[in-house]
């Protein structure tokens, strides 16, 4: 394998890794012998310094790809479509970062490597690991999740809660990983074997700390706090979970999953479930109904690499406590510790109740985990038998008021003639006697005749839902994996109170998010690494987005079988219906407890098979509980600062959110077919009647329009696409947010990149026409979505242009590079709208080089910029820009043959352009001066048509659905509508 000999100059001048050491490490032997002994590299293999590594054939460097390990290998699939340059950099600093970690922790935890190695790139050593801070974590969720649990040999009368707790895990999520953590003798543990049998992988620890906090406990009675405190060994039994962070069998994971041993999986657990951010360092449950502190540490999702590092501190605090290990107010043993160090240290990051549901609290149907904490099994049993409880009421609160509040209604209806009072406690005495027969239960045979029986019943009548609601959703646009290899997904929450009409709907962990009511709007977005807002007491346009849902109404639906989505054993619920040759079926999945998994919409055409929509909803959690009226407050980030948006901007911000709201409603009055089956092509939803009757109108006004103008014999013609129904107020809003695509229509503004401008070629001797459609120049046709960042990618075509013509190689670079990052030139603003010369101008003074789509893909909406500080790795670097001559069509037409397509701006406002479908546009009342132009394309050729003269060949951002496959020919008249106003190119560094 070969390197590059500037690249072990870079890493020996690393900031950590200083001194002989680190010189050792980076020999180039060593490097070798430690690539060989992971597994990297073949026996025998040779490590030359050259010094160019582009030197490295593709024989040379194929090891690389052909590494073997969990961590290498996926950290470096995230790497393929990189050039090899960068590939070989990342190998070097992740040897440099492990050695170098070595060095400052004395661990060698591949995990943590990884950790230094992005630290490294960010310059934030003092980090810790989390979901959004390193690439890796977003490949965690499809591998199985480590779970752990503790026992010991001292407390065997709890064996059959832990018997009960594995198999529910065994049998209900099958995902996880079972690790026991052992401490005390094997055979004098009963229980022993059993795990073993069950799959459970045993870490056999006893913690180095016993003695000291065995001391710490001599002469303090805190029995009165908790029967944790009975005994010492029960009380250090607790407390053994702190070592898990630091025990080398667990040095391969990042995250894992800590439980008690008195709980029971209901659904299955992976780590997407908990969704983003994961947390920093530990996230738990609460304690109480009421949400307030303390958290519960008897579910806890907890970051190893991050845990690790912050041991040493979180065990001396534990050793200063003078109070028999115990925390007022916080909790007995560990839990109070955690509580107490970690609200100082890291805020505890808190996991939703439903991964910590408890008996006494009101029974959540839709609970993934239930913790039977404080009260066991016997004790709800002895409670029966003798009405005593050692728990306060805890007992009777449970049973009467809360716990398995579903199976009491059962009773109520199926066993009418019981009293009242027999039949409340029927129900928790069968779930109290499940539970102790759990392991046996599990794996019992069903009758079928009596699962028909029951589904015969509940397929009556299809599922409603309340409107008061929380969720985490994932929406994903399959289609897009034509342009990205992952699709398009958005992951979204809603909060929705629907007694004080309040709204709020996060997307991607909150970067995003929009909280609303009757009486107000705020926006609130990223810009560069900081949250920024706007606002808006605009009613109506609240009204639009509060009559849309999450959830379709299937009062209408058929229920058609059961399918296995996710995990989950599902009912589905279909409904279809049929417009002309379009098809639309909606799928709608509910597990048997009504909680929705999956909202599916496809549509066909039936004749063809051709596909033309499609989105799925994934529910990853769903809770009817009334949301914290502190969910709805004003923003942080809106507190003081607000920044007073154009009304269309936060218009534009309204629809996006809108759209990533999958309501369907199948039961309005809808008998316009035509405007149906337009609807069934483009996916279109409605909230209500109301908006139906709205869009309709729409489309019949745009409907007569496009009758008109295709009856007047021009040189075009128009067809209806996915803005028939949207209002101009609306179209203006998402797509064409701002006027004024460079800085030379802004007075004062500084073009830092800018050339000369130098053609290549005369002008005497140009072809009749160029095209470059169908050839690496040009790339493929995108959507941009709604989001105004045409200029993004107005931008992104000219430097591919460049790239190509000057190498040869054909590679898709980053718009939302330019549309998180390039904030601070121009009047750029992400989603709402800027400048093509100021997105270069980042490009060139900022960023240090353009990167790569697959690297920062395109999300459709305002992120926080992640370029600046080399998280991803640049593809090219760019000298500059230059604009062509205005309206000088020879002087435009040789920059197209010497330097392939460029960037120009367009009249995109006429309603003519929007509806173009073919020929050559040709509208009289376009504008064409560089103050009224909003729309930012690619110019891709010229030709002429000896019927309708001369025209230029323009690629949209608006998909291959718009237009003629997604271009359009614009006529050289009219100063066409712009066109030639401010073409611009870029120019390669070199050249």
């Amino acid at each position: 394998m070969i390197l590059g000999a500037s690249d072990l100059t870079s890493a020996r001048s690393h900031p950590k890794c200083q001194g002989p050491h680190c010189e050792t490490v980076l020999d180039a032997s060593n490097l070798a012998e430690h690539l060989t002994q992971k597994g990297f590299l073949p026996d025998g293999a040779q490590l030359v310094i050259a010094d160019d590594v582009d030197t490295a054939s593709e024989d040379e460097t194929g090891a690389l790809l052909r590494r073997q390990g969990y961590t290498v290998v996926q950290w470096h699939s995230l790497m393929a479509d990189h050039a090899l340059l960068p590939r070989l950099q990342q190998e070097l600093l992740y040897i440099t970062g492990l050695r170098a970690e070595r060095l400052l922790t004395n661990t060698d935890r591949n995990g943590n490597a990884l950790l230094y190695l992005h630290r490294q790139h960010t310059g934030a050593w003092a980090s810790s690991l989390s979901f959004k801070q390193i690439p890796l974590a977003k490949r965690l969720p499809y591998f199985r999740l480590p779970w752990v649990f503790t026992y010991n040999s001292w407390s065997p009368k709890y064996d059959y809660m832990l018997k009960a707790c594995v198999r529910s895990a065994a049998i209900r999520a099958p995902l996880l990983q079972p690790i026991c953590l052992f401490s005390g003798n094997p055979h004098n543990a009963k229980l022993y074997s059993w795990l073993a049998a069950q799959g459970v992988k045993f870490i056999h620890h006893d913690p180095a700390w016993r003695d000291s906090f065995a001391q710490k406990l001599e002469g303090k009675d805190n029995s009165a706090h908790s029967h944790l405190y009975a005994t010492a060994d029960m009380q250090i039994g607790t407390w053994q979970r702190i070592d898990i962070p630091i025990l080398p069998d667990m040095a391969e994971w990042n995250f894992c999953l800590f439980t008690d041993s008195d709980v029971y999986f209901r659904t299955p657990i992976s780590l997407q479930e908990f969704g983003a951010p994961l947390p920093p360092a530990i996230g738990m449950g609460y304690e109480r109904e009421n949400l307030f502190p303390p958290l519960n540490a008897g579910v806890m999702l907890m970051n190893l690499p991050s845990l690790g590092q912050s041991y040493e501190q979180f065990l001396d605090f534990v050793l200063a406590n003078d109070h028999g290990l115990f925390w007022p107010g916080y909790g007995p043993g560990d839990q109070g510790a955690i509580n107490v160090f970690y609200e100082a240290a890291i805020k505890p990051h808190r996991l939703p109740n439903t991964f910590n549901s408890k008996p006494y609290h009101p029974f959540d149907g839709l609970s993934k985990i239930v913790h039977f904490h404080g009260p066991k099994p016997h004790d709800f049993l002895r409670y029966l038998e003798t009405g005593n409880c050692t728990f306060q009421d805890y007992c009777q609160t449970a049973l009467m008021n809360g716990f398995c509040s579903y199976a009491v209604e059962q009773v109520r209806q199926r066993r009418p003639e019981l009293p009242i009072l027999f039949r409340t406690m029927w129900a928790p005495f069968t779930a109290v006697v499940a539970w102790l027969w759990l392991p046996t239960l599990l794996a019992a045979r069903v009758d079928p005749q009596a699962v028909d029986q029951r589904l015969a019943r509940k397929h009556d009548r299809p599922p409603s839902f309340p409107t008061t609601f929380e969720t985490t959703y994932n929406f994903s646009l399959p289609y897009v994996k034509t342009l990205q290899a992952d699709g398009l997904t958005y992951p979204v929450h809603v909060w929705r109170n629907a007694d004080t009409k309040q709204l709020r709907i996060d997307t991607y962990g909150g970067v995003n998010s929009l909280v609303g009511s009757q009486d107000y709007l705020y926006k609130v977005i990223p810009r560069l690494d900081r949250l920024t807002c706007s606002d808006s007491a605009d009613n109506d346009m609240f009204s639009g987005i509060w009559r849309a849902s999450v959830l379709p109404d299937i009062s209408e639906w058929e229920f058609d079988g059961h399918e296995d989505v996710r995990g989950y054993d599902c009912d589905v619920w279909t409904f279809s219906h049929r417009h002309g040759r379009k098809e639309t079926v909606y799928h709608f999945y509910v597990t048997e407890e009504d909680r929705p998994v999956r909202l599916h919409m496809h549509g066909n055409d039936v004749f063809s098979g051709a596909h033309f929509d499609e989105y799925i909803a994934d529910y990853l959690e769903f809770s009817f509980d009334t949301p914290d009226d502190d969910v709805f407050r004003i923003p942080s980030a809106c507190e003081g600062a607000l920044d007073q948006p154009a009304a269309g901007q936060l218009l534009g911000f309204t629809m996006q959110m809108q759209q990533l709201l999958p309501s369907v409603n199948t039961g309005l009055d809808m008998a316009d077919e035509e405007y149906l089956a337009f609807c069934a092509t483009h996916g279109r939803r409605h909230a209500d009647q109301a908006e139906y009757d709205m869009r309709l109108k729409t489309y019949s006004m745009h409907k007569a329009l496009i009758e008109e103008t295709n009856a007047a014999n021009r040189t075009y013609k128009l067809a209806a696409n996915k803005f028939a129904d949207w209002t101009q107020e609306e179209f203006m809003a998402a797509m064409l947010p701002r006027k004024g695509m460079t800085s030379k229509s802004s007075a004062g503004q500084n073009r830092l990149a800018e050339l000369p401008y130098s053609p290549k070629a005369s002008t005497d001797r140009l072809p009749a026409g160029v095209d470059w459609r169908g050839t690496g120049a040009t790339g493929p046709v995108k959507d941009q979505a709604t989001c105004g960042s045409c200029y993004a990618f107005g931008a992104v075509a000219a430097m591919q242009s460049a790239l190509f013509m000057s190498t040869g190689k054909e590679v898709l670079l980053s718009e939302q590079q330019l549309v998180d990052c390039s904030w601070d030139f121009g009047e750029n603003s992400a989603c709402d709208g800027g400048m093509y010369d100021s997105a270069l101008d980042y490009i060139v003074t900022k960023a240090g080089g353009a990167v790569t789509e697959a690297s920062y893909e395109y999300l459709g909406a305002d992120g926080f910029c992640k370029a600046d500080a080399s998280e991803a790795p640049s593809a090219v670097t760019f000298k500059g820009y230059s604009f062509v001559p205005s309206y000088d069509d020879q002087a435009l037409k040789e920059a197209l043959y010497s330097r392939g397509p460029l960037a120009t701006s367009i009249d995109a406002s006429q309603p003519s352009f929007r509806f173009y479908s073919h020929g050559v546009y040709d509208e009289p009342d376009c504008l064409w001066e560089p103050d009224d132009l909003d729309h930012a394309v690619a110019l891709v050729g010229y030709g002429k048509s000896t019927t309708d003269g001369e025209y230029w060949i323009i690629r949209n951002s608006w998909s291959t659905h718009w237009g003629n496959e997604g271009y359009i020919k614009v006529s050289s008249s009219h100063k066409a509508c712009g066109v030639t106003s401010v073409p611009m190119y870029a120019i390669v560094e070199g050249n």
